[in-house]
């Protein structure tokens, strides 16, 4: 989640999360990097029990989150639970929520069923779709793999009988003819699962005192198939409890504290990134890109996928990095635990009518372990793995604050707060990883032989103190001004001071030039910003440490030989924090008691970003860490919304627009470029000049605007990487609508992205090996690649039908670009209100029924029709990756019954 463009390179540009008042760690620990499927990570924002939330408000612009330091330059999340409110019904009521839901796969690519393994119209059991026509009769196209042929077709000797005798693995298994036919295996492996939630409120108001407490219970199953002990393969699974209190002591002392505890688990298949020839580095298992290109003649359910005898993987494929997706899915398994605390306590004081000091004290605690286990025998990893890691983050907050309203004159009037707070964060994490297990099958770092252990701890500390004053003129003109400094202690004292302000100005002209007389204008008002903050960097980046080895060496004799050394990074005494400032116009309006109105238009500078610098290695280290680049940001915000008046039947919709276009402005001098994320090879990249993220990757070679053609018919590619596509969106739209009839309502959300580049290794894989509807046709038909030779005149080389593909879309990371236009339905509901029952022992005051659905439809316009793709499925997870697809899973679809009851 990104708000208003980019701020960082290579930091978090994730927004500030403030939960009833606490801001939340946002120090996201991915439980697998990139390369051993980090796109299943789940964020810690999934912490926070959806029914739980009474109101969401989102600030992004600097000149609205100044106060809320370093934290809040990437915008805040205002995330309220807690209604302190005791103005309600005194008494005790109670709420119930209830959903089911079923969870599906969304979006599956469309397979042809006409054609089976093979090349050239040739069998063979490869992982291609090429082969002969399901009808064919022809004994030859089938050479030795041939049995018989009956009134339904070929029936081929048994992929076991042949190659390695997988047979022999099965003994007393008989294996029998083997039917030449298209089979359903990718939409038979995708299974329906089950969503549960359940919620449980209690408020309890008396005249001086306010006590709230809930219980939640989240269970979510994925939609992988069950094993075979029926255990579920894909899970989350979230309990909650809070507490909140607020009481008067006195008529100028009030109390309030809240507590919430929060655990959940998850199990994901791994989800590791896949090129079509297996996964990227062989890391770890990829389920769902060896399920996609499952060729259509492979029985996938027909096929047994574990030795009787010991336990290794068994498949179709004689020689290859892609193993039985059965065998994957119940001899691996990723897992994670969290048990996460967040609470805090408020005291505010009321000095005198104008005057109210305010102290509160919040911590915020989670503890995270993952286990990953794969086992030996399968054909990606062959000797097994086994990763556990356990890590521990806490951030203590304290806030001091004292609040003004000041009535200055008769057209003057003074709202103002000034305060301070001390925040500090320790995080620790300790991590084993074991390979080459020995018996299979058993759980535990004691069965491998390898074993690397590491350790990691930081702690961080940040005092700041701050002030924020509005300065109202006769309720129509407001002047605002705000500064805050920071003092970090992850610069050297002399850079640790930062000092951040920002000023704003509104003006409601409505009121200042009565306009509202007129009939249609009911507001307007105009408003101006300009807001800074700062960035400052990890600990332990200004000074060069020592890097500890064991067994760094082992002698003949076996002596073990530890050693201590400089680091590789050499630490920057001098480095400063980052400067970021924002300049916002806006207006906001209202017309006819119906028709509203918001636009907003910023610029947006970020300075002296803090980057990492590769160093010649002549120097006696690799890196260090530098103020040396900028990025630059502008965008528009337009929010159109239109409510009927009040009658029996009610419309309301909303059309949002958000464009926004972030630019490298400076790069670091000794640098042409910076990864941030994928690979060297292809991933986004910061280049001067060029939009943030840009994706390069190896290009075509061209004369001018034409592809060259080797002399086989083929396209040339050229030796050096380069842009080859830009992942940001042109815009994004958001239409939310609905009507209310009596007791009924309807609702709908549709969301719309124009543009953004996605470099697709699904598509590319699926076209490749000849598996979708949009390869079907024209198989018999040579083809001439669109192109020039050589020496400049027109390509005229035919070539197989099949190449031609493998040319378009394997032979350079540009044939892999796709535009990620796409409409999608977001959500849909209908509800209905039901009506109050007095039952004498229990009165239900309110209640309610609704079915919902979510993701239904997905359609990436400018993808080949028979992908069927789903372009925010992408592979680097959370972070700034984006627009990198290397096959990871599919996106899921829900439709849920809810139910919600007040006693």
């Amino acid at each position: 989640m990104t708000i208003r463009g980019y701020s960082s390179i290579t930091g978090t540009n994730q927004p500030l999360v403030v939960l009833d008042g606490v801001p939340l760690s946002n120090n996201f620990v991915a439980s697998a990097d990139f390369l051993s499927g980090g796109a299943s990570s789940s964020s810690r924002n999934a912490d926070i029990d959806p029914a739980t939330i009474e109101n969401i408000e989102v600030l992004s612009g600097l000149s609205a989150t100044v106060l809320y330091g370093e934290d809040g330059r990437n915008g805040v999340v205002l995330i309220s639970t807690f209604d302190g409110s005791r103005q309600r019904k005194q008494g005790t009521d109670v709420t119930f929520r209830q959903s089911l839901a079923r969870v599906s796969v969304s979006n599956l690519p469309k397979y042809q069923n006409q054609y089976g393994n093979g090349y050239y119209q040739n069998f063979g059991w490869f992982f291609s779709t090429w082969g002969p026509s399901f009808d064919s009769q022809n004994e030859q196209v089938f050479g030795g793999d041939f049995s018989s042929l009956d009134d339904e077709g070929v029936l081929l000797r048994h992929p076991y009988l042949s190659g390695r005798q997988f047979a022999s693995q099965y003994p007393g298994q008989t294996f029998d003819q083997y039917r030449y036919q298209a089979y359903n295996s990718v939409d038979e492996f995708f299974q329906s699962g089950l969503s549960s939630q359940t919620h449980v409120s209690l408020e309890h108001r008396r005249e001086q005192s306010l006590l709230q407490a809930s219980y939640g219970l989240s269970a979510d199953e994925g939609f992988t198939p069950r094993l075979e002990d029926g255990q579920r393969s894909n899970y989350y699974r979230r309990q909650s409890l809070s507490l909140a209190y607020l009481t008067d002591i006195t008529s100028r002392l009030t109390l309030s504290a809240t507590a919430r505890l929060i655990q959940s688990e998850r199990r994901t298949p791994p989800a590791a990134p896949a090129s079509g020839f297996g996964t990227i580095g062989r890391q770890v298992p990829s389920l769902f890109s060896d399920v996609f290109y499952t060729p259509r003649s492979v029985d996938l359910y027909g096929l047994p996928y574990q030795s009787q005898l010991d336990g290794s993987q068994t498949y179709y494929r004689l020689f290859s990095q892609i193993q039985h997706p059965l065998w994957t899915l119940h001899n691996t398994s990723d897992t994670e635990d969290v048990s996460r605390i967040i609470t805090s306590g408020q005291a505010a004081y009321q000095l005198s009518p104008a005057i109210e000091i305010k102290f509160r004290a919040s911590l915020d605690a989670y503890s995270q372990s993952f286990e990953r286990f794969i086992n030996r025998g399968g054909s990606q990893l062959p000797d097994g793995q086994y990763a556990t890691s356990s890590t521990s983050n806490s951030v203590e907050n304290y806030l001091l604050t004292l609040h003004l309203q000041k009535q200055l004159s008769g057209t003057l009037s003074l709202t103002a707060v000034a305060g301070g707070s001390i925040l500090s964060e320790r995080f620790t994490s300790q991590s084993i990883l074991s390979e080459n297990q020995f018996i299979f099958d058993q759980i535990g770092h004691q069965n491998f032989s390898a074993t690397t252990a590491t350790t990691r701890s930081q702690n961080e500390n940040l005092l700041g103190i701050f002030a924020s004053g509005v300065l109202a003129y006769k309720d129509f003109m407001y002047l605002t001004l705000q500064a805050r400094n920071d003092w970090t202690s992850t610069l050297e004292r002399g850079n640790r001071s930062i000092l951040y302000p920002s000023v704003s100005l509104a003006v409601v002209l409505s009121d200042a030039l009565d306009l509202s007389r007129t009939s249609a204008l009911d507001y307007l008002k105009v408003r101006a910003g300009l807001g800074s903050s700062a960035g400052y960097p990890d600990p332990y980046q200004t000074r060069t440490a020592l890097a500890l080895t064991t067994r760094a060496f082992v002698t003949n004799d076996g002596e073990i030989l530890n050693t201590t050394q400089i680091s590789n990074r050499l630490g920057n005494i001098d480095l400063e924090h980052e400067t970021h400032t924002e300049i916002e116009l806006g207006l906001d309006a209202r017309l006819y008691e119906r028709i509203d109105l918001s636009i907003s238009a910023y610029t947006k500078r970020s300075d002296d970003l803090i980057v990492d610098l590769p160093l010649d290695p002549a120097t006696g280290f690799t890196q260090t860490t530098v103020n040396s680049a900028a990025l630059s940001t502008q965008g528009v915000e337009v929010s159109l919304g239109y409510r009927s008046l009040p009658s029996r039947f009610q419309w309301w919709s909303r059309l949002q627009f958000f464009t926004a276009r972030t630019i490298v402005e400076e790069r670091p001098s000794g640098t042409d470029q910076i990864l941030i994320a994928g690979l060297p090879d292809v991933g986004n990249y910061a280049i001067e000049d060029q939009p943030y993220g840009v994706l390069q990757g190896t290009k075509f070679l061209r004369q001018g605007d034409d592809i060259v053609i080797n002399s086989q018919g083929y396209y040339e590619v050229d030796s050096e990487i380069g842009i080859i596509g830009d992942p940001n969106p042109d815009f994004n739209l958001a239409l939310q609508t609905g009507f209310r009839i009596g007791p009924v309502s309807v609702q709908a959300l549709v969301g719309y992205v124009h543009g953004g580049d996605i470099l697709s290794a699904t598509t590319s894989q699926l076209l490749v090996r000849g598996l979708t509807t949009d390869t079907q046709d024209g198989r018999e038909v040579p083809v001439v690649l669109d192109g020039v030779r050589g020496d400049g005149t027109p390509n005229d080389i035919q070539i197989y039908s099949g190449d031609a593909y493998w040319a378009r879309y394997f032979s350079a990371r540009e044939g892999q670009i796709f535009d990620g236009t796409t409409v999608r339905l977001r959500e849909v509901s209908v509800s209905y209100d039901l009506p109050s029952i007095d039952l004498g022992f229990l009165e239900v005051s309110d209640a309610s029924f609704s079915i919902m659905g979510e993701n239904l439809f997905v359609k990436a316009i400018n993808f080949p029709e028979g992908i069927n793709p789903d372009p925010e499925v992408l592979s680097t997870g959370v972070g700034n990756g984006q627009g990198l697809d290397f096959t990871t899973g599919p996106a899921s679809k829900r439709i849920s019954c809810n139910l919600v009851v007040k006693f």
